[in-house]
Order: structure tokens, then sequence, then C-alpha cells
């Protein structure tokens, strides 16, 4: 159940491009900037953004939030991308270099496998390449190349790791629970604390990471001056998945790309907000201007944002679900601000 260091962050995402600002950085034993728009609003939201992001750094790393004391790869990834980047540069560069493990199989570091109480970890839950955005994210801010080229060997692994273990050759996607939304809450009835049976999923966030995984991966071998065949290899990859996303979870039926196919091939009717979000954002994924005129007309929106997934999933009595109840809400349509700031 993610909760991330410093959602409200995000308030930067929505500002750069909108409104004069300014950015001052600060002395080297202060790494962070200082941000000034003339908006109060916007410049009180980031000052609470800074304060809580402060509140979820322990030990030189960022944690999950409050109640989660653990460092969380997905977490410190998406943080790392909408802004802990920028602010805590070396911060975010020590989170993500402790966010690997050792794969059991090949003994190779790979990008961490968060893992959730309610499906399990990998093969279930497969979004931990989630990693490489983060990383090439930070590059991008500080140009460090050692660290290039430490996540590029992570993450060249983590898709090798995930090529023999969830990669679904009958269909050309990866099967696993969708990125963030690991709970009891973002799925049906029939899913409820069967971590095998949603391991047998495929989910648009999580194929998404990877399209971005290869995609990513192809610009760091550039970066770092690999050969020719390894940078093609990695982009030939990507182009086939985004033809397998784009032909196998585009819902024609409801205008947007479906939250998962499940078990059985089929296409759930509900939107996934960070699925659509990445597929928007996605390098060089989706160029059919009738296809994101669609997404952005009937994904559903609320006044405060974009939901989690819609619509709600209706869940039976024996579930004791009440209205108040977060355990049955907590990715149920709910609005995350991470999640809408990546829309937005």
């Amino acid at each position: 159940m993610m909760k991330p260091p410093c959602p409200l962050l995000t308030v930067l995402t929505l500002v750069w491009a909108t409104l004069p600002c300014t950015l001052a950085r600060k002395a080297d034993n202060e790494p962070f900037f200082e941000f000034s728009s003339g908006v109060k609003s916007y410049d009180t939201a980031y000052q609470l953004a800074h304060a809580e992001m402060s509140q979820n750094i322990q030990n030189g790393t960022f944690i999950a939030g409050a109640g989660w004391d653990q460092l969380w790869t997905r977490d410190t990834s998406y943080a790392v991308e909408l802004a802990a980047g920028l602010v805590h540069p070396e911060i975010s560069k020590k989170s993500l270099e402790k966010s690997i493990q050792v794969d059991e199989k090949s003994g190779e570091q790979v990008w961490l496998q968060d893992i959730c109480g309610h499906f399990g970890g990998w093969p279930n839950l497969s979004d931990a390449i989630v990693g490489v955005r983060g990383a090439w994210s930070l590059y991008r801010i500080t140009g460090d190349r050692d660290f290039l080229a430490w996540a590029f060997r992570i993450t060249k692994n983590s898709l090798s790791r995930a090529e023999r273990d969830v990669y679904d050759a009958k269909t050309g996607l990866f099967f696993g629970c969708s990125s963030f939304m690991e709970s009891d809450s973002g799925y049906p009835q029939k899913y409820s604390m069967n971590g095998a049976l949603v391991g047998k999923t495929k989910a648009l966030s999580t194929n998404m990471l990877y399209y971005e995984g290869y995609k990513l991966g192809a610009e760091m071998a550039k970066q770092l001056n690999k050969g020719h065949d390894e940078v093609e290899q990695l982009s030939h990859k990507a182009e086939i998945l985004r033809e397998k996303i784009r032909s196998r979870l585009w819902s024609q039926e409801h205008g947007y790309y479906s939250y998962f196919e499940d078990e059985n091939e089929n296409l759930m009717p509900q939107m996934e907000g960070l699925g659509e979000s990445l597929v928007l954002l996605g390098t060089d994924f989706e160029n059919d201007a009738d296809r994101i005129e669609s997404i952005f007309q009937y994904t559903h929106r609320t006044e405060r944002g974009i939901p989690s997934l819609w619509p709600r999933f209706v869940y039976p009595k024996d579930r004791k679900c009440k209205p108040r109840l977060i355990s049955c809400n907590y990715h149920n349509g709910r609005i995350w601000v991470s999640v809408f700031g990546m829309f937005q």
C-alpha cells in the first residue's frame, strides 16, 4: 500500500510550465532548492510539501510514509521523478542505490521488488523496473555518469529477470499486479488475498513501466556509449511491447486503455489513473491523436482530480465493506495526489 514520501511535491509538476518561478540553489551543505512563484497558494503548497518530505527521511533515505518506515523502490522512484530528485539529489541517490536486491536465480543485483501482504512479492508483484524512472530522472538532474552506469546495469539485470519470470510469450505482455494498487481495495472480490491469481493478470501500468524500462535503458546505453547492437536490441523490445500494449489493452468500447487484462485475457472495464498517465507520458508511445483525445474525454474526473481507478468495484456484503472503511476504498476510486499530478 503506497504512501508517497512527498505527495504534495506533485504541485511542482503542475506549475513548471504555467508560471514564472524562481529556483535558487542553496549551499552545498543544504542540498535543496527554494521555490518561489509569486502565487501564494502554490508557494504554500511547496513549503508544505518540503516539510512533509523532510518528515519522511530516515537515516539519509526516503521511507514509504507514516506507518511505513521501510524503503520502497516504487515510492522512492515516483517521488524522485516528481521532484524529490531536484530537491534532495543526494538523498534520492542513496535511496535508489539501496532499492536493490539479489536475484536468487541469477545471483545478479536487480531493482528491489516491494512486497505487499495482500498479494506477496515477486512474481505476483512485478513493477520493480520502476526504479529506472527514478534513476533516469536523477541522472538528468545531476549528470552523474557513474550513477548512470550503475543504474543501467541494475536495469538490464531487472529486464532479464522479468523476461525470464513474468513475460507471457502468448500475449507479449508482462504478468503482474498494477503498480501501486497492490492491495485488495484495488481489485475485484475474487482476487482478495489471492496473489497467485493476481499474478496471472497483466496490468496497464506495470506493462508501461516495462516499456519505459526498455526505452530508458536504450537512452542510458547511448549516454554510456554502449554498442549500437545493445541500443537497438533494447529499442526493438520496447517497440514490440508498445504494439502489444496498444493492440491488447486498448478498450475501444470505453475509449481508454483498460486497467488490466485478466487471467482469461479479458479486458476490465475500469480505467487506471496511473496507467493512463504513463501512456500519455510514455516516450514515443501514443502517437494516435484520436486515442489521445479519447483518453482525455473518457477518463473519469472528479472535482478533486482523477481517481486511481473507475468505475469503483462493488464488493459483496461478506467482504464487510462500509463506505468509510479504508480497507475497501484505499485504492477503489479514491484520489491519490501522485496519480493526479502525473495526469496533469
